[in-house]
């Protein structure tokens, strides 16, 4: 927990620059081992944190170098020094920090010494490139001053690096150090917090000015809405920092599993986006990807935070290139960039913003990749720009009729409460069920209506409770409502198909999920979905042949609800409807559900069999 335990810093930067003083402030257990300036050389061996955290906050306040700190506070063999030395003694303390035997170094060696230094965390706080790659030469780097202390990435022992200074690192240097384990970002990514604050603020002043012109508000009462709303704007940023390096880590998963969505995601951009270039990110072609990955074959952190970035500029596109900013649904997102309080008061002068269609456009594109990651946009020359709209129009409703925002702070909040493998794990399966409804809702020929769907919100949340007792609730968190939700989600992704099915009957919405929900357990399709699902195909054609066995399960699952509903009537239990189904329909069934139980005995099924139980599945409802 940054914010609380123990972490071993080397940074960049000092105590006067905002970026590196309120980082070092932000954690009192922040064992700062060492920083340099542009002009001096800060080196604490042993330091006590909170003595240390003391002084560094008194440099801060009072805009002080590191010439300034107390060295009666300095741990034994520390000090403070000048970059521009020839001759520094280094102490035994000094020696073991780094690691080496030398008794002396010039300040720039020294420099290069600590950049090295075995820690948690490398911050970068100050101005200047000091780390490139290995096969990069100082003189195509440019940042002539800081040549003699840049070192090259695979020389960093540091277990992560932040960049809250920009071109800390170059991005060759970035995807080298990234591919030998190390854990880093983008500067883009790590230091976006500076311009999310400033576009809020400009933003915010642009609805207060007009209130001001119209006499709505006076200039005293602009400034204190301003001061008003600091806590409420900056925890809105905080937050989408949060969720942009979390996207970046669930698309480390993401990509280890499914390499060719990226790969084609990648294609999609260069199409779409003029000034999306591989080359300038060194994005290789697909034959050389080898070199992005890890050695646990997931793409590095940096490529994933420039697809990250130009899948929402794609969308951001899309979306303003369309009619679709001007509906209810898309002026939902709008509302939520700005305080709450803020739009209650003054909902009507926020509502006539001149960006309007812009803001709406960059919350909407954030709420999106944030969740599913840049491979969202993998299938956007396959659906065209309005298809694509329609995949955007669902993927919204589908969060707003499950309530799935509710399950994801749920699951932030138990952050150090629970594994964060098994976090990921659950995000990942929750963004799984959703892309199961939205492909669902895309293949449909007629429009989407968010009303109707949305009515059923309430209805479903009341089956929900009712539904508790029917289903071993598992246990998977200290939170009861993410075990409830995650007991459910393997029905919750057909809640599309039931609304559809339920529209062209005059039964209950209750009677018709119950009518899935015993589909679904009696032919076992969560399980053979799962089957499908872990099968790892070895060629373009298993991976097309396993898309297709979703589908074709899918189908069955609507195709069979439709069939119970038109046989006989509903005057009976469903339990007892549905049974009487498959009895007066065993010839066509019975084959299909004893093929379902010798597949349960099957610990790894071959895609032969998966497909050949699929068929089945399919044949049995064709009569």
């Amino acid at each position: 927990d940054i914010y609380k335990d123990k972490i071993s810093v080397v940074g960049i930067g000092s105590m006067r620059g905002d970026v590196f003083g309120n980082g070092m402030l932000i954690n009192p257990n922040i064992l700062l081992l060492a920083a340099i300036s542009h002009s001096e050389i800060f080196i604490d061996p042993n330091p006590d944190p909170e003595v240390a955290y003391k002084e560094r906050l008194r440099l801060f306040r009072e805009n002080k170098n590191w010439s300034e700190y107390n060295k009666n506070l300095i741990s034994k063999g520390g000090g403070v020094f000048k970059r521009n030395q020839r001759n520094i003694e280094l102490t035994p303390q000094i020696q073991k920090l780094l690691k080496t035997k030398k008794v002396y170094m010039s300040g720039e060696e020294l420099a290069k010494r600590v950049l090295m230094t075995n820690v948690d965390l490398l911050y970068f706080g100050g101005v200047g490139t000091y780390v490139k790659s290995s096969e990069e030469l100082n003189i195509y780097i440019g940042d002539k001053e800081n040549e003699g202390v840049r070192i090259n990435a695979n020389d960093l022992r540091c277990f992560a690096v932040c960049e809250g200074g920009n071109l800390g690192f170059t991005q060759k240097a970035r995807i080298e150090y990234a591919k030998n384990g190390g854990k880093i970002n983008l500067d883009s990514i790590d230091n976006s917090a500076g311009v999310d604050t400033s576009d809020h603020e400009v933003n915010l002043k642009i609805v207060l000015n007009s209130l001001k012109k119209k006499g709505v508000i006076n200039e005293e009462e602009r400034i204190k809405t301003l001061k008003n709303l600091t806590d409420k704007v900056l925890n809105s940023v905080f937050w989408t920092n949060y969720h942009q390096s979390l996207a970046i880590s669930l698309d480390e998963i993401r990509s280890s599993k499914n390499l060719s969505n990226f790969i084609k995601s990648i294609e999609v951009l260069e199409n779409s986006i003029k000034i999306f270039k591989r080359r300038d990110f060194d994005i290789p072609k697909p034959a050389d990807f080898e070199t992005i990955l890890t050695k646990d074959n997931t793409i590095v952190r940096p490529i994933l935070g420039i697809l990250l970035s130009y899948s929402k500029i794609l969308i951001k596109q899309v979306l303003l290139n369309s009619q679709f900013l001007d509906t209810p649904l898309a002026q939902h997102y709008f509302f939520k960039y700005f305080p709450k309080s803020f739009v209650s008061l003054y909902e009507k002068e926020v509502n006539l913003h001149p960006l309007k269609r812009e803001i709406t456009a960059t919350v909407i594109a954030n709420y999106i990749i944030n969740n599913t990651g840049s491979s969202f946009i993998v299938d956007f020359e396959e659906l065209k720009e309005e298809g694509f709209i329609k995949k955007i129009e669902s993927y919204l409703i589908m969060n707003r009729l499950l309530d799935t925002n509710d399950i994801r702070y749920e699951i932030y909040r138990n952050d150090f409460l629970i594994d964060t493998k098994k976090q990921y794990q659950l995000l990942l399966s929750l963004e799984e069920m959703i892309d199961f409804s939205v492909r669902w809702m895309i293949k449909k020929e007629n429009k989407i209506d968010p009303i109707l769907l949305l009515s059923y919100k309430q209805e479903l949340k009341e089956l929900l409770i009712k539904a508790k007792k029917r289903v071993n609730i598992i246990n998977i968190t200290p939170s009861q409502e993410i075990n409830i939700f995650f007991s459910f989600q393997d029905y919750l992704k057909f809640t599309a198909a039931a609304i559809d099915i339920k529209q062209k009957t005059t039964l209950s919405f209750s009677k018709v999920a119950k009518l899935f929900f015993l589909i679904i357990d009696r032919f076992k399709i969560n399980e053979l979905l799962d089957a499908i699902k872990e099968y790892k195909p070895i060629s373009k054609n298993e991976h097309l042949v396993k898309k297709e066995l979703e589908e074709l399960v899918e189908y069955f699952v609507v195709k069979m609800g439709i069939k119970n509903l038109k046989y006989s009537s509903f005057s009976e239990d469903i339990e007892e409807h549905f049974k009487n189904f498959l009895e007066n329909n065993y010839k066509h069934h019975q084959k299909v559900l004893d093929e379902i139980k010798e597949f349960e005995d099957k610990k790894n099924p071959t895609l032969a069999l998966l497909s050949h139980l699929v068929n089945s599945l399919v044949l049995s409802i064709i009569y």
